[in-house]
């Protein structure tokens, strides 16, 4: 790997290529002539193919990355086994031979460049030993290994920094903190109340925008003046002055930092305990000051040492040794030894004033210099300075430990300082997810998530149990908390889990998932607590523990989305019926299908009320028919529910069969939330209606029914394969609940029932949106909206239509069933935990569904046929994102051969099988589409059906067929 650098090439190592890559020579500290003729790269090609005329010679530059491929690895395992590389690893050091090294770069590499010759590569007069391994690198792998650099481009961000000195530093975190550097998301930090994430504004915290904070944690009033660098510290109520930077402080408070100031807590080891506590030292620098530079031409505190010493009253021999024959500010004992506590309590220029004499603030003698040294007005600093030396000199004279700069570089405690940096980490992840969970709902926190279970810290759980247990936290808040408790117990299992998707029914589980239940914000805490009580105990017990934990919390985040949507139920209003149906008679209700056209899985909670969801459909009929429908009677003589779920209808006559699930007794209903379980769809109508209430306080089944009227008889159908993508079992549960109120003798407006079958959706735990029974409960082309806001209201708008349009639009729509059912649930919830984790790309998706139901409504308006068909296209690659491989490869195939022939395209629903919509360039296009589908492997047991615009929508009827009101 080779970078391409202008410029400081001429201080390392640099590769001369053949066109090709190929390496002809490595360069080492070579002329900038030399380099020039010889290494430099070709000029970059601008616009037309003509050179850059700004572009700047330069050359490739050895990086770090070297890669040998396995003929290569074998070669160099050879030389291991040579006697002269004995001294070179470890099998000779262990065997008493002295170790001796060669460098990877000049002796390895620059052995097997293809233009190298031995007598220049090893002189016969060089030194021995590094004389001899260069001649035997050179007979054993020139000519053997071939090495090729590859060069990076030269707008690739991984670009090459000179860093040599604390300006080089500060000059490179600027060039990072541009508002166009991809490496600004890399500066990850906490600030009480606001995120830092770079921005070109001023926060209202007092962070200035050019101050860089990284790995840190800023609580309190801080204010952090501009170009300003925080790095791995935590600090409380601090003041960081213009330019200054602060490395590795640990819970400093009340600091004051002068501007273009350095500051460095640096731990120390082999040194005794100070106090009981660790000992460090606080390097304290201005940014200007070389560490190498001597006494005559060097600088402290941005102060010449003539001038230094002068203020100070300190001399010399103060700093050096009388053995230090090379006096510079690295070899200077300027910095006394501390307690690491005593530094953190003592931080305050107010508190250490009044410790000076115990020494245990020593450490901030040269803030306290510098404040003298700018006091104003100028007048001033000459009895600040005479203060500064009654209080610190004889004190920093007596001080028996203190360390230069090279002696803190060999006594630093590197093992300490990374253990701090790894815990800062971890305490800027926790409060910055707390923060975004609480504040920036539409951030992501799933690369936080990774990056802790991936360090093995577990601290996010207690985290999400906070933010889910606290009663004031928002109910998507606090799902969105047990989803990522979920996610967590699922990252860590990894892959030795099993399916995440799964029953979450266990009996341990089910008091908390009850009591959650409950709508009371105290009783979630209760349950939250428990919860982890069990999850404390399935931890123990290996990954396949871990993944049925992290089912029964997406469970548990279910439970509040249920809640959530319930709170639709305010925009639920029964009337009676204009009409009084008498016992015995039969309420019959029939409903088109209905095709999504653009916008859906924004209808999906949570998704509808923390973004906000529009989406675009048709109610249409399938083959001339309306293919979905239910009935329902009251039976004033059996105090029973009678369920039926028919292929069609059977009519008025027709006796329960043997399939009819009857229910006796409460118990007989407590299985609604299992779609698997029997007419569990028409017993979550059942009770979402209010007819009868399992929770009832003690009253029966036969009770209920008696005071609410009598039993019910209730049968549902539907003509459409399982798994249509047609929103079959939501326009069912809509049938269902029409047919069911006006049994009763009652009446819902359409908006009732939609809101009614969203809370359905979220009883059954298939947890679908609203777009399918408002496809079907109003006819014709309609976008409906929600607001992303509690409670949850879905707001429809029917869109003009004429006639003429609907027929053309009709001509042009075929279906074709592709006999692949798809399970929407698992579509679902993998959705939903993208959605959860804000992962970029479906929030950018979701945004564009929304924006693209909005351009289609548009193009029914402007009767824009071909616009239709564009946003019904652009739908599907939309549904793509949201779900990776909902589109079977048969399908794909299919698409992709009738592409010449369509305006639009998309598979109905989630996709992943059940109906293709298309709308053909040509009317009536069916004989086309199925000579293509015919010739189609992998859809053999495909058919097509055609596609009626149905204006009515669901239709409420008597029993011999006719509209009843």
């Amino acid at each position: 790997m080779a970078l391409p650098v202008s410029e400081v090439a001429g201080r390392h190592g640099a590769y001369q290529l053949e066109a090709d890559g190929l390496v002809r020579r490595v360069f080492y500290k070579a002329s900038t002539e030399e380099l020039l003729k010889h290494a430099a790269l070709p000029p970059r090609k601008g616009v037309g193919g003509k050179n850059s005329g700004d572009d700047l010679p330069r050359t490739p530059k050895v990086c770090g990355v070297v890669f040998f491929d396995a003929a290569a690895a074998s070669q160099l395992l050879h030389l291991a086994f040579d006697p002269l590389f004995e001294a070179c690893s470890f099998l000779g050091i262990d065997n008493g031979a002295s170790p001796t090294g060669f460098s990877l770069y000049l002796d390895l590499l620059a052995s097997v460049a293809s233009e190298v010759d031995l007598g220049s590569f090893a002189p016969a007069d060089a030194a021995p030993p590094l004389a001899h391994l260069r001649r035997q690198l050179w007979h054993s792998l020139h000519r053997r290994i071939r090495l090729k650099a590859v060069v990076a481009e030269r707008d690739d961000p991984s670009q090459y920094h000179c860093v040599r000195s604390t300006h080089d530093f500060v000059k490179l975190i600027s060039d990072l903190q541009r508002p166009s550097s991809v490496a600004q998301s890399f500066f990850q930090a906490y600030v009480e109340d606001v995120e830092v994430e770079n921005s070109s504004k001023e926060r209202s915290c007092g962070v200035h925008a050019s101050a860089c904070i990284v790995n840190s944690v800023l609580r309190g009033d801080c204010k952090v003046a501009e170009g300003a660098i925080i790095e791995s510290s935590a600090l409380e109520d601090c003041h960081v002055g213009t330019g200054a930077i602060c490395t590795g402080l640990k819970h400093m408070k009340d600091l004051d930092i002068p501007s273009s100031l350095s500051l460095q807590q640096v731990a120390l080891m082999g040194t005794e305990r100070t106090n009981g506590a660790n000992p460090c030292c606080l390097l304290t620098l201005m940014i200007d000051d070389e560490a190498r530079k001597g006494d005559f031409d060097g600088t402290f505190l941005g102060q010449t040492w003539n001038m230094f010493f002068a203020n100070t009253g300190l001399s010399p021999q103060d700093l050096w040794p009388g053995d230090v024959s090379h006096r510079t500010l690295q070899s200077a004992r300027l910095f006394p030894v501390v307690s690491a506590s005593d530094i953190n309590t003592l931080s305050s220029a107010s508190t250490c004033q009044s410790h000076t004499q115990s020494g245990l603030c020593l450490a901030w003698l040269w803030i306290e210099y510098v404040r003298a040294c700018r006091a104003e007005p100028a007048a001033d600093r000459t009895v600040r300075l005479d203060l500064w030396r009654r209080r610190w000199l004889e004190v920093f004279r007596e001080a028996g430990a203190r360390k230069s700069m090279a002696e803190i570089a060999e006594l630093a405690d590197v093992s300490s300082e990374l253990e701090w940096q790894d815990a800062v980490t971890a305490e800027t992840n926790v409060l910055r997810v707390k923060h975004l969970l609480l504040k920036h709902a539409d951030q992501p926190i799933s690369h936080i998530l990774q990056d802790e279970v991936g360090r093995g810290r577990l601290g996010l759980l207690d985290i999400f149990d906070d933010v889910a247990s606290d009663p004031t936290t928002p109910l998507d808040v606090a799902a969105r908390a047990l989803s990522q408790v979920a996610e967590v117990l699922a990252t860590l299992a990894g892959t030795r889990g099993g399916l995440r998707s799964g029953s979450a029914r266990n009996p341990q589980w089910r008091g908390a998932l009850t009591q959650l239940a409950s709508h009371d914000p105290a009783n979630r805490a209760k349950a939250v607590f428990e919860m982890k009580e069990i999850r404390s105990r399935w931890l123990k017990d290996g990954p396949v523990a871990l993944i049925r934990a992290a089912r029964h919390y997406e469970a548990a985040a279910q439970v509040l989305i249920l809640t959530a949507v319930a709170t639709c139920g305010q925009f639920i209003k029964t009337s009676p019926a204009k009409a009084i149906r008498p016992p015995g008679c039969w309420a019959v209700v029939e409903s088109p299908a209905r095709i999504d056209i653009a916008g859906g899985w924004t209808d999906t909670p949570p998704i509808c009320y923390e973004h906000g969801g529009a989406v675009m459909n048709l109610a249409i009929r399938v083959d001339g028919s309306r293919p979905i429908g239910a009935r329902a009677l009251r039976m004033t003589d059996q105090l029973e529910l009678i369920l039926e779920t028919w292929s069609q209808d059977h009519g008025s006559t027709a006796t329960p069969g043997e399939t009819a699930c009857v229910c006796r007794r409460l118990a007989d209903l407590e299985d609604f939330n299992s779609p698997s379980a029997p007419a569990a769809l028409l017993k979550c109508c059942i009770l979402c209606c209010g007819i009868v209430s399992i929770t009832a306080g003690g009253a029966s089944l036969e009770q209920q029914l008696r005071e609410a009227g009598g039993g019910l008889r209730v049968a549902s159908w539907s003509h459409l394969p399982q798994g249509s993508g047609l929103g079959s079992s939501s326009i069912l549960a809509a049938a269902v609940i029409r047919a069911l109120i006006a049994a009763f003798s009652l009446h819902m407006d359409d908006e009732s029932v939609i809101h009614a079958v969203q809370n359905v959706e979220q009883m059954l735990t298939t947890g679908g949106g609203w777009q399918d029974q408002v496809g079907a409960v109003i006819g014709g082309a309609k976008i409906c909206r929600s607001a992303a806001s509690l409670p949850l209201q879905v707001i429809p708008e029917c869109l003009p239509m004429s006639d003429a349009f609907a027929e053309e639009l009709s001509s042009r729509l075929v279906l074709i069933f592709t006999g692949r059912p798809r399970l929407a649930k698992h579509l679902l919830q993998n959705v939903i935990r993208q959605w959860f984790g804000r992962a970029p790309e479906i929030c950018e998706a979701v945004r564009g569904l929304v924006k693209n139901a909005e351009d289609s409504a548009e193009a029914i308006k402007s009767c824009d046929v071909e616009r239709v068909g564009a946003c019904l296209s652009r739908y599907w690659a939309q549904k793509k994102v949201m779900a990776p491989g909902c589109e079977p490869q048969p399908v794909a195939a299919l698409r992709e051969r009738l592409e010449p022939g369509l305006l639009g395209f998309s598979l109905t629903g989630a996709g992943g099988g059940g109906f293709a919509v298309l709308l053909t360039k040509e009317p009536l296009a069916y004989d086309w589409v199925k000579e293509h589908l015919a010739n189609s492997p992998g859809l053999e047991g495909a058919y097509i059906c055609k596609a009626a615009i149905d204006t009515a929508g669901m239709t409420l009827c008597d029993p011999a067929g006719g509209a009843y009101n």
